[in-house]
């Protein structure tokens, strides 16, 4: 799959280099320690590329994998190939911000992101007055040293009285003002129900499904690479876990016995969007496979959804939810399709402020069994979404 898509990538050579040189050009691009051979290979290749072979073109600069893609059945380097294997280089070198503009922001400085000094001077006053804060920076820290002190008073208070603040065995957490206090024989029902809710391991039922179906085979080294460590199928199970509970590598790390670097290294080098699809593929036709499935005539039924969740940086897709995350934060929309065996089949991360009916057809229309009938949690109506009717964003249907 990856030389396929190495060389579905080569042909597409002469459209991209319609752009991608200029724009490596006109970046000014600096490198950090240890990446100048890439920016001297991007130097090397800006001047060479009236030539078909390079025969000084570095080639440690490439993985292993592209390194014997852009070298010929003869040793020369093709110099197509080696753009393209070099642009991906960039690429990542540019994400990770190891190749940077000279007038970025990894080295400026940080008053340059504030108001010009000009422009505050002239605009202060009418700033004050909107947000109704004092010129004088004295008089600020000593109006906020006095909220700070009425907060905590008001805090130790409510605490002694528990009428404003409670404490829960854990943390003190606060009441609305009229709210009602929940009675304690409410606490012990909830708790005994939790009780006898069954415990789930999600590590143990990972282990066991990849033991009885080995999708963790469809997750090789992105490289190429075909030896694999011992530890390496426990790096991935609980890669795939950190990112599929929202846990984070961090966390992660802490409750097993791995580091954050191990997961992350998994993660870069296995976790492709292409050996995703195919262990997804595979879990999928195990459960199809099931004898629950095969007895029960299932209606070919799918559902579709979509959760928000904050991000960190810039993005095109990132709008504000105010009652998610107010307006201090951006978030996007990730939604999932799932079909009546509840197997994944489709994701697509969408912009926040978008109603999530416009994109329900979207990997509906992609399926290999495209679903007669699709529900959504925004209506209570079912709405025929086959490939040759339509579905509205109200739930509606037509043919």
């Amino acid at each position: 799959m990856e030389e396929q898509r190495r060389d579905a990538l080569g042909a597409r050579h002469t459209h991209l280099a319609e752009f991608a040189p200029r724009v490596l050009a006109g970046l000014d691009l600096k490198a950090s320690a240890g990446d100048q051979p890439l920016l001297d290979a991007i130097r090397y290749v800006a001047c060479n590329r009236q030539r078909q072979l390079l025969p000084d073109a570095p080639l440690g600069i490439l993985s292993a994998v592209y390194r014997a893609w852009v070298v010929d059945e003869h040793g020369r380097v093709v110099r197509t190939r080696y753009e393209i294997a070099l642009w991906l280089a960039a690429r990542d070198a540019l994400r990770a911000r190891r190749l940077y503009r000279a007038s970025s922001h990894r080295y400026g400085d940080p008053a340059a992101w504030m108001m010009p000094k000009a422009q505050w001077a002239a605009e202060r006053v009418e700033f004050a007055t909107v947000f109704d804060r004092p010129l004088d920076a004295r008089a600020r820290l000593e109006q906020v040293q006095r909220d700070q002190e009425r907060l905590v008073a008001a805090l130790q208070h409510g605490y002694e009285t528990g009428v404003d603040v409670l404490y829960d065995g854990e943390k003190i957490v606060g009441r609305r003002p009229g709210a009602k206090l929940v009675p304690e024989s409410a606490r012990d029902l909830v708790a005994s129900t939790h009780a006898m809710l069954p415990k789930v391991g999600l590590a143990a039922l990972v282990i066991d499904v990849d033991r009885d179906i080995a999708f963790t085979d469809e997750l090789p080294h992105a490289g190429g690479q075909q030896a694999r460590s011992p530890t390496r199928r426990g790096q991935l199970l609980a890669a795939l876990l950190a990112c599929a509970t929202g846990l984070g590598y961090t966390r992660m790390a802490e409750a097993s016995k791995f580091t954050e670097r191990q997961l992350r290294e998994a993660a870069e080098r296995h976790l492709t969007i292409e050996h995703l699809a195919a262990a997804d593929a595979r879990v999928c036709e195990a459960i199809r496979g099931l004898a629950q499935a095969s007895t029960i005539d299932l209606e070919p039924i799918s559902s579709s959804d979509g959760q928000r969740y904050p991000i960190i940086g810039r993005s095109a897709l990132a709008g504000f939810a105010a009652r998610e995350a107010g307006y201090r934060r951006r978030m996007v929309t990730w939604m999932i399709w799932i079909n009546e065996q509840y197997a994944h089949f489709g994701s697509k991360v969408i912009s926040v402020t978008e109603r999530e009916g416009l994109h329900t057809l979207d990997a509906i229309v992609l399926a290999d069994d495209a679903p007669e009938i699709h529900t959504a949690d925004r209506t209570a109506r079912r709405s025929s979404c086959s490939p040759s009717s339509t579905c509205s964003a109200d739930g509606s249907s037509r043919a």
